[in-house]
């Protein structure tokens, strides 16, 4: 489907959600901004690109950038440090590690279940190049392995909060693209947040899970039945988890209640939407029949929601 085909849709979606506006042009789902022209649009990888994403939903060309700016390049950094840390790293990434005192920039790749570093001669000083060849040579000789090293990645560095931020942002967007504008007043909180990244709403943050037994290809999407007071949109990416408040007043929204609970939560699996606006009605996807194909197709939905903390520690 072209840009222009997605962008009719969405004018049409957003009339249908918004009847004083029909017409008008698109909106953005995140700042709201609505416009009869194409080119105030951009495609947005959801999540981002250099996580995995693909082109989910149109944004306004400011929020495009100005997202990936302020938290995207968070998550791309720990993807890097995670990928590392699990032993899944996906592509080569350009290191500087310390042996023996000496430091030298390589390229760290994993190739076939086993890390290869190459160092990268001309980017590294040559005497502490030939001196760490030396080194490791007598090493290998000597006790059969080099001895440990430090190793640091060039992107290494990542605020949590703002990683976490960018996984609520994508859950946000692809929440809006199955079930279509009428949930941006429910979900304002969030919008709110991903549009200043200065607030600091702790209860926000409880709404982004990091579970390690996931895989990092991971895409869920599901619906939350049970608790009542917990219903929400379940939207997975790798290893996290986003739960999106099905009411504006929610228990998700209010941890404090949840405090030291561990509740098992309930529900329905779908697939995973395709690039292309849900319709003004709602439902799940971009076809009619979407729910009762999850329905038919999926496994339950079960997930157990322990209040006490956000998941498992972050690999660093």
């Amino acid at each position: 489907m072209s840009k222009q085909e997605w962008f009719n849709r969405g004018v049409h979606a957003f009339g249908e959600a918004a009847p004083k506006y029909r017409a008008a042009g698109y909106a953005c789902p995140l700042c709201l901004g609505i416009s009869s022209s194409l080119a105030t649009f951009t495609f947005e990888d959801v999540p981002a690109r250099s996580v995995g994403g693909r082109p989910l939903v149109l944004t306004s060309r400011d929020c495009n950038s100005s997202s990936g700016h302020t938290c995207d390049w968070h998550w791309a950094n720990f993807w890097t440090v995670e990928g590392f840390a699990t032993g899944d790293m996906r592509e080569p990434v350009d290191i500087q590690f310390t042996f023996e005192d000496l430091r030298s920039v390589a390229e760290l790749s994993n190739e076939n279940g086993a890390f290869i570093l190459r160092i990268i001669k001309e980017a590294s000083n040559p005497e502490s190049v030939k001196e760490t060849e030396r080194l490791f040579g007598r090493a290998v000789e000597t006790n059969g392995r080099p001895e440990p090293m430090n190793v640091n990645f060039h992107k290494s560095k990542f605020d949590e909060r703002l990683l976490r931020l960018s996984v609520l942002k994508a859950a946000y967007l692809a929440g809006i693209a199955v079930a279509g504008y009428r949930r941006i007043p429910i979900w304002d909180p969030i919008r709110r947040q991903i549009l200043d990244s200065t607030i600091r709403d702790a209860s926000l943050s409880r709404l982004v899970r990091y579970e390690q037994e996931h895989s990092r290809d991971r895409r869920a999407l599901g619906i939350v039945e049970t608790p009542v007071d917990m219903r929400s949109f379940c939207i997975g990416f790798g290893r996290w988890t986003v739960f999106l408040p099905w009411e504006r007043e929610s228990v998700l929204y209010q941890p404090e209640k949840l405090a030291g609970q561990r509740i098992e939560l309930k529900g329905s699996a779908y697939e995973w939407p395709t690039a292309r606006p849900s319709d003004s009605t709602g439902r799940l996807g971009e076809c009619s029949d979407a729910r009762s194909r999850g329905r038919a197709a999926a496994a339950a939905l079960v997930f157990a929601f322990a209040t006490k903390d956000q998941g498992r520690s972050l690999p660093s």
